[in-house]
């Protein structure tokens, strides 16, 4: 899509309906993978999106969904507080319908994370790795042997924190504070032991 663009719902749906979204083909000329994934973190399309995610005759009903789950981790991620009023509102809508349900599942277990005060033992640490890196979506399509090798949790430095890993190509990493819940993302380099602490 030219630079400076923005799909109107007519282009969403035309887009949404190809057989393959990664070549979908608009007005305006090819829409990538990664293009339409960030294009496409705007509430204006949200509604859309989850509409076309529960919907079996949507050929890429599977990628709608894998778009509205990395803009949820990106807000819940970036502690973006003035927005979970919109996700906890999206999910209720998503709510109980074919397809997108557990889409809704995730967002509600993130923003309990946010909302979240007190001790996190390692199988919450676990799970919220599996929820704030990674993305369930994409976890559930792993073996046990390449979940074990590509995430990891361990006590982190200092040992009030956990430490959690996504070993991918550029590292991701989860810190969480034990005993309070609050935690911290970040990409590619490890954290120091001095900002570890200022999780709080």
């Amino acid at each position: 899509m030219v630079s400076g663009d923005e799909p109107t719902l007519e282009h969403l749906r035309a887009w949404a309906y190809q057989p393959d979204a990664a070549d979908a083909i608009d007005t305006h000329g090819p829409l990538d993978n990664q293009d339409s994934d960030l294009l496409l973190h705007d509430w204006r399309y949200v509604p859309t999106l989850i509409d076309f995610a529960a919907d079996p005759g949507c050929p890429n009903s599977e990628y709608c969904a894998r778009i509205l789950t990395h803009y949820a981790m990106h807000l819940v991620c970036g502690h973006r507080r003035d927005e979970y009023s919109r996700l906890r509102e999206a999910a209720a809508r998503a709510r109980g319908r074919h397809r997108i349900d557990q889409w809704a599942a995730h967002v509600e277990r993130m923003l309990g994370y946010a909302e979240h005060r007190g001790q996190v033992n390692r199988a919450t640490a676990e799970q919220m790795a599996i929820d704030l890196l990674v993305g369930p979506q994409w976890y559930a399509t792993w073996d046990e042997q390449t979940r074990g090798r590509l995430l990891t949790v361990r006590i982190a430095d200092p040992a009030t924190h956990w430490m959690a890993t996504w070993h991918d190509t550029h590292p991701h990493h989860l810190y969480i504070n034990r005993r309070t819940g609050s935690y911290k993302t970040a990409w590619r380099n490890a954290l120091p032991p001095a900002q570890v602490r200022q999780v709080v």
